[in-house]
Formats: C-alpha cells, sequence, structure tokens
C-alpha cells in the first residue's frame, strides 16, 4: 500500500506538528483519529507546498511590499528637523551646481536643474520627509542600484543628507518603485 506524507494540526495530541508516514487510504493521525494535512510530495498528488508554492510566495512578496510601504508612510510626520521657514520646516529647493547642492553623480546640464524637492531640509539638502520631483534623467540620489528616474517621475518618502533614506518612486507608466540607501 503506498505511503504519504502529514501533519497532525489537533492541539491536543501528542503528535502535533510532526510529519507522520500513514497508508494513503488512512489519512488520519494514528495518534489521535484526526485528519491530517497533507505534506511534501508523495503519492497523494503533492502536498500544500507543492500545489500552492507558487502562491505562497506571491502572498510572501506581497506582505513584504505592502509591510515596507506601511513603513515608509508611518514615517511621514515624524520629521522634527528642517530649515526655519514659516512652514514649520518645510522648504522649496533645487539642488545643482548653482546652489552648492549635491547632484549625487549625475549629469549636471547648465540649463536645467536635474531634480526639484519639495519637504523638509537640513542645512539645504533634503533631510526628512519630501518629495523629488525629476526635470530630466538621472540617478536618485543615494539610492541603491543607482535607480535611475525619468523626467517628470517623482520620488515621495523620507530623506536623510541628501540621499534617499526610503522613497516609493512614482514612475510615468505607473509602476512604483520602493527605493532604499545604498
Amino acid at each position: 500500500m503506498a505511503k504519504v506524507k502529514g501533519i497532525c494540526r489537533n492541539e491536543d495530541c501528542i503528535k502535533c506538528n510532526e510529519i507522520q508516514e500513514v497508508e494513503k487510504t488512512e489519512f488520519v493521525c494514528p495518534e489521535c483519529g484526526e485528519q491530517l494535512i497533507p505534506f511534501g510530495g508523495g503519492d497523494d498528488g503533492g502536498g500544500v507546498i507543492k500545489k500552492h508554492g507558487k502562491k505562497i510566495l506571491l502572498a510572501i512578496g506581497a506582505i513584504a511590499i505592502i509591510g515596507g510601504i506601511a513603513i515608509g508612510l508611518s514615517s511621514i510626520g515624524d520629521d522634527k528637523t528642517g530649515g526655519g521657514t514659516e512652514k514649520g520646516g518645510d522648504t522649496e529647493v533645487e539642488m545643482g551646481k548653482e546652489n552648492g547642492g549635491s547632484t549625487g553623480g549625475m549629469v549636471v546640464d547648465d540649463n536645467v536643474e536635474p531634480f526639484t524637492y519639495e519637504g523638509a531640509t537640513q542645512n539645504g539638502k533634503p533631510h526628512g520627509n519630501g518629495t523629488m520631483t525629476f526635470n530630466k534623467k538621472c540617478v536618485v540620489p543615494g539610492s541603491k542600484g543607482n535607480i535611475v528616474a525619468q523626467p517628470g517621475e517623482y520620488a515621495q518618502g523620507k530623506w536623510v543628507n541628501g540621499e534617499v533614506n526610503l522613497v516609493t518612486l512614482y514612475q510615468k507608466d505607473g509602476n512604483r518603485v520602493i527605493i532604499t540607501h545604498k
């Protein structure tokens, strides 16, 4: 007779959460008689993981992305630093050669600033929650993997010392990319 593997989920059973090998025709825990949960491949046509592996991985990925967004959003409004403007530290800054700002290794056209920034600043640099809008193709400052933004795209979230901490890049095609620091 063919043997299959299963797991007992009866918390009162001494074999609870143990992998058990039983006859295919009797797919119950030999200790407590409760129905077993399929485990692994075996002759039962595939267990829960084998049958639903892709769905499980997609669910885990979605949870990770949502968690990252939640962490980023939870930090909005936490900023206690910034310049001394009447808006409580929020200011609009154009970063480029003229004001001594860092361009993060981007190509600077003398006629067009690579991006503008609106939000909290410290020492004239993006620092805290804010939005960076890109005027031309350039690398998002401090981005892990040197993420390139296109004109018209914007990155919103938390910045530290002029560079990305945790932001979302809103692309023109509707995609959103979570960006972290190098």
